[in-house]
């Protein structure tokens, strides 16, 4: 099942394999960019959810299929994630959305998240996103600074100021963790 944001389509696709859902993907990804091209500066999205073997499953494919497509607008940023998002491809996104915006998550978030964003805010910085880079290039200082366009010794600069906000060590894989969690939490907040 597959569902459209901005022209509210939704459909139904008949796959055998993984091979071919990531084909439909592809797919999907093509008509959006046509989309994009004919219809700017209009932006368009789309959801993919799990394979089910029966009619009756339509319904929870499509709202996994939602699910998705909400996400893959937080998703796509430029770092590799298209715009059609597949449910199966969310990992932890798919259990934590059932919790909604819970009073904890918020918290949770806050806790982390919340010294780097009012940092940002006040000093017209980067600092979310050089972290969430830093991650995405599995930790790795030349990679982030080459997705990010600026000089190694920059990013090394703004890892050092995310552990001087957050008074943690980016070394300790719980903190690590954490802070990769709460990247992951800003698309459901």
């Amino acid at each position: 099942m597959f569902c459209f944001d901005s022209i509210g389509a939704t459909g139904m696709v008949k796959i055998k394999n993984e091979k071919e859902i990531r084909r439909c993907q592809k797919v999907l990804e093509a008509v959006i960019a046509e989309l994009e091209k004919k219809y700017a500066p209009l932006t368009f999205l789309a959801g993919l959810g799990s394979v089910r073997t029966k009619v009756s499953q339509a319904s929870e494919s499509l709202e996994e299929a939602r699910l998705a497509m909400k996400t893959g607008k937080s998703l796509a940023d430029g770092f590799g994630t298209g715009k059609a998002c597949f449910y199966d491809d969310l990992g932890c996104l798919r259990f934590l959305s059932d919790l909604g915006d819970s009073k904890t998550m918020k918290a949770f978030y806050e806790a982390y998240m919340g010294p780097l964003a009012a940092y940002d805010k006040e000093n017209d910085a980067e600092l979310i996103r050089t972290l969430e880079c830093y991650f995405a290039c599995n930790s790795n200082y030349r990679k982030t600074a080459d997705r990010l366009f600026v000089h190694k010794n920059t990013v090394i600069y703004r890892m050092k100021q995310i552990e001087s906000l957050l008074d943690m060590s980016l070394e300790d894989w719980k903190v690590s963790f954490n802070l990769q969690l709460c990247l992951q939490l800003r698309y459901l907040l």
